[in-house]
């Protein structure tokens, strides 16, 4: 991530970093499959993880970087790569795709005159 003209690391994103994530109101899931619904809080909450700052800090150095010509150009791809690369969310995905079994509901006769 470019801010303010410096690149940024986005970390490993273990279960650590997406606790945090998720006390910043956003889940992997939201990334990974509808991110422009809440695309600044995204864009807040992997600053405030890849820079180790609090919401508000993470504000202003965004705003900042707006203000100063900065873009966000690329941040959804490089943050979309993180979480795809992620092995805690890899085994999250795999744990929730597994299939369970489907319980045959037994019909009752309906009782004639």
């Amino acid at each position: 991530m470019r801010i303010n003209g410096k690149d940024y690391r986005i970390p490993e994103l273990g279960f650590g970093t997406v606790r945090r994530l998720e006390g910043y109101g956003i889940s992997l899931f939201d990334v990974s499959n509808s991110p422009s619904k809440r695309i600044f809080s995204i864009y807040n909450a992997f600053a405030c993880i890849t820079l180790n700052i609090e919401p508000e800090q993470a504000d202003f150095l965004l705003e900042q970087h707006l203000l100063g010509g900065g873009t966000f150009d690329g941040w959804i791809e490089e943050i979309n790569k993180a979480v795809e690369s992620s092995g805690f969310f890899q085994s999250m995905m795999k744990k929730s795709q597994k299939k369970v079994p489907i319980q045959k509901a037994e019909a009752t006769p309906i009782p004639t005159e």
